[in-house]
């Protein structure tokens, strides 16, 4: 099979993995995704302890069974959505592939769930790739940050009103 063929049946894999109907969504800024903090009822991030490696991609499930950090304090909550808001970025075409090593769950007062899923910084252009899922398959689209995003995240997680959640509990209330 040619090294280009391999390439693409590699990335329609990875893409058809992570629900991704098309490349990203035209015309949709990844900063509207983000909802109000009024709109927030609890968030969780889950972040992957540095330095672990997988014979498979990490499942959002993998992820979560190392334990989560939660807030339903509407401070600590708008705090969360700024960190997002001042690092995340449309992709720029240069998204190809990364295992799900941390995320960001927001549940929202309608029932309905918004994620951000993505990798560690690559040490290629010290940039972070995701996928912003929020529940419609038009208007979810890959982002990218730089590595800052998870300094932001780990900083926001260390807070006193945020509670650190076993394995357990972050896998059964998704």
């Amino acid at each position: 099979m040619p090294i280009n063929r391999t390439w693409r049946v590699w990335g329609a894999a990875i893409a058809l993995a992570f629900n991704v109907g098309a490349a990203g969504a035209q015309g949709v800024d990844v900063a509207k995704l983000i909802p109000d903090a009024a709109e927030v009822v609890s968030a969780r991030i889950a972040l992957m302890p540095p330095g672990l490696r997988f014979r498979v991609a990490p499942t959002e499930t993998t992820l979560l069974t190392f334990g989560c950090h939660v807030s339903e304090d509407g401070k600590r909550i708008a705090a969360l959505l700024d960190v997002l808001k001042s690092n995340l970025q449309n992709d720029d075409g240069d998204v190809s592939r990364f295992f799900v090593n941390n995320g960001v769950f927001l549940k929202l007062r309608s029932g309905a769930t918004v994620k951000f899923t993505f990798g560690g910084a690559e040490h290629r252009n010290n940039r972070i790739h995701g996928w912003a899922d929020n529940g419609k398959p038009s208007e979810s689209m890959y982002f990218f940050s730089q590595a800052g995003l998870l300094t932001a995240l780990e900083r926001w997680a260390g807070n006193d009103l945020v509670e650190k959640k076993d394995g357990q509990w972050c896998v059964a209330n998704r």
